[in-house]
């Protein structure tokens, strides 16, 4: 699937006897807060969104899928939707 698009509906669907193991990872960036009030605001944005960018790459290539995004932080899953062996250990 090309960069940016999104999974169809399909490629989430299961049967009800599907059993996958998922796993979540948070991932929040620790003084951020701190890191803001010290820059200006483009500055910190920048800093930020690169942070979180960065982040997302590395879920990426690691076979996850970056669920949600919060504030500094995000929400990946690994397993989802595709399923492969040994996933929470990358």
């Amino acid at each position: 699937m090309p960069a940016g698009d999104v999974a169809p509906t399909s490629a989430w669907a299961r049967t009800p006897d599907d059993h996958r193991p998922v796993t979540l990872l948070y991932v929040d960036i620790t003084g951020s807060t701190a890191l803001t009030g010290t820059l200006n605001s483009e500055h910190a944005h920048s800093v930020l969104y690169g942070a979180v960018e960065l982040l997302c790459n590395i879920v990426e290539a690691h076979r996850g899928t970056v669920g949600r995004f919060m504030g500094d932080g995000l929400m990946a899953l690994f397993g989802v939707p595709d399923a492969y062996e040994g996933h929470a250990r990358g």
